[in-house]
């Protein structure tokens, strides 16, 4: 997916009785772009705190704005679009959903077990940095997770869940707080199978911690659902007094 651009024009929407309003830092002008110069960017946002799961409902189709549209490479994203945008997205959310089956049922997750492409479910493993952890056990991918992946360790079921991402085949991944509950040496791990994913994937990474959005090409800070501040890391950490401020109290 060369050349994407993601633009939330005008994007307002209400749940809940409470207003949520994407802004950029210009003040009236409502608008979020952001553009890949290749697939493999990265756009991480830092949020405080305005509403995150409604700007993420709305980016992933689940909400429909009350004002304003979503547009991908130019294209008004609704109607068949819609759907389409939808199929091209994975969402890995901090807390992954395990049923007590197996490791490959899991990855292959709602496609039946006699449907189920085992040499994808390999490659989305390796690719998740999970495969090793799998093949070891005796029972390989037929091993059970037990109930809620009891079996596993927070680290694991994090990569299960990008491997599930992975088998899907999206193009874009998005992580909602994906380590938030995970120790820093756990957190490591996954992240190292995220930035050892394909480059032709775009990765979305929603957090709060800074050490989640080191590694990202572009960095979007949000304070009360306006843009401040966009760049890499080290730009943030020159340019936002805000951003400069977390990063002394980590």
């Amino acid at each position: 997916m060369q050349n994407m651009q993601l633009s939330m024009i005008n994007l307002n929407s209400q749940r809940g009785g409470d207003e949520m309003a994407v802004r950029d830092g210009r003040g009236d002008v409502k608008q979020t772009t952001t553009g890949f110069r290749d697939p493999r960017h990265h756009i991480c946002q830092k949020q405080i705190p305005i509403p995150k799961s409604t700007t993420l409902d709305l980016l992933m189709g689940l909400l429909i704005p009350t004002e304003g549209y979503l547009l991908v490479d130019d294209q008004h994203i609704s109607g068949n679009r819609m759907r389409a945008w939808q199929r091209s997205i994975a969402h890995v959310p901090q807390s992954i959903y395990l049923s007590d089956t197996t490791m490959a049922e899991n990855i292959a997750f709602g496609v039946p077990l006699e449907n189920i492409d085992f040499e994808r479910v390999k490659l989305a493993a390796r690719q998740a940095q999970i495969a090793e952890f799998i093949e070891s056990n005796r029972h390989g991918y037929q091993a059970k997770v037990g109930e809620r992946g009891v079996r596993l360790s927070g680290g694991q079921r994090q990569r299960i869940g990008i491997a599930r991402a992975l088998y899907k085949q999206a193009s874009v991944l998005i992580f909602d707080e994906a380590t938030s509950a995970l120790d820093n040496a756990t957190e490591q791990y996954v992240m190292d199978a995220i930035d050892g994913l394909s480059r032709e994937l775009t990765i979305l990474i929603i957090a709060h911690r800074l050490t989640t959005v080191q590694r990202c090409d572009m960095i979007v800070q949000l304070e009360q659902g306006q843009i401040v501040a966009k760049g890499l890391y080290d730009q943030l950490n020159e340019q936002s007094p805000s951003f400069k401020k977390m990063v002394k109290v980590l």
